[in-house]
């Protein structure tokens, strides 16, 4: 339950995140790796950085800080993984 918690809450995230993908990593805990994956993007989108794997789609557009063009957040980070 405390995993589901931490998830959606901006301030523990930081704090929980670490542990949780340990424990995931060392099957002390029955999580898909997808949920630590989500975690992952929504304490990089938090943060104000990049997502890794395009988990946190949203509707609204926003300027890239870097480009100055809008982009929607998430497919942003997909369409980069693409052309890799």
């Amino acid at each position: 339950m405390v995993c589901f918690a931490a998830q959606y809450n901006a301030r523990k995230i930081k704090e929980y995140f670490p542990l949780i993908e340990k424990a995931v990593k060392r099957g002390e805990l029955s999580l898909p790796y997808t949920f630590v994956a989500k975690m992952q993007d929504r304490l990089l989108m938090v943060n104000d950085g990049e997502q890794i794997y395009g988990t946190q789609a949203t509707a609204l557009s926003m300027p890239d800080r870097k480009t100055e063009k809008k982009i929607y957040n998430g497919l942003h980070a997909q369409l980069k993984m693409l052309k890799m």
